[in-house]
């Protein structure tokens, strides 16, 4: 949850394209067969019709509940359809693999008065980096 969570508010690109194979009215615009269409992901996802306090983040938006009630398009980090991100399924597995044993072992915290900037490039960068402070957790000791 914690995961889709932070991709819904940093999705990995900033946008989506797909080329229109017919004529169609999108908002009362019309959009010419052939036209490239790009949509930004964050459109979707900042969206407070299916996303209350959009800006907040809170990983329990994505309980099985939660999700059910959202139509299934309102969270596209990787694109949609044939032409989404072909190592979607891989970079998820891989984040929970590291996130889990990372944040098992270490703490972090962000750097006092320092600001994540987001820059859309082909992917999503942080301007001045993610500067961060990490510790280690500390041991629980055995209560016998």
């Amino acid at each position: 949850m914690v995961l889709k969570e932070a991709m819904r508010l940093c999705p990995p690109g900033p946008y989506g394209a797909r080329r229109t194979d017919a004529e169609l009215v999108v908002g009362g615009y019309g959009i010419p067969a052939g036209t490239t269409v790009f949509y930004p992901f964050w459109a979707i996802h900042m969206n407070p019709d299916h996303w209350p306090e959009p800006e907040r983040f809170r990983p329990e938006r994505f309980t099985p509940r939660e999700t059910a009630k959202r139509p299934r398009l309102a969270h596209v980090p990787f694109g949609i359809g044939p032409r989404s991100c072909e190592g979607a399924r891989l970079a998820v597995v891989e984040a929970e693999l590291i996130l889990a044993v990372l944040l098992k072992r270490f703490r972090f915290r962000l750097v006092p008065g320092h600001e994540v900037v987001p820059v859309e490039r082909f992917v999503l960068w942080a301007a001045d980096d993610i500067r961060m402070t990490v510790s280690p957790r500390g041991r629980r000791q055995d209560v016998s």
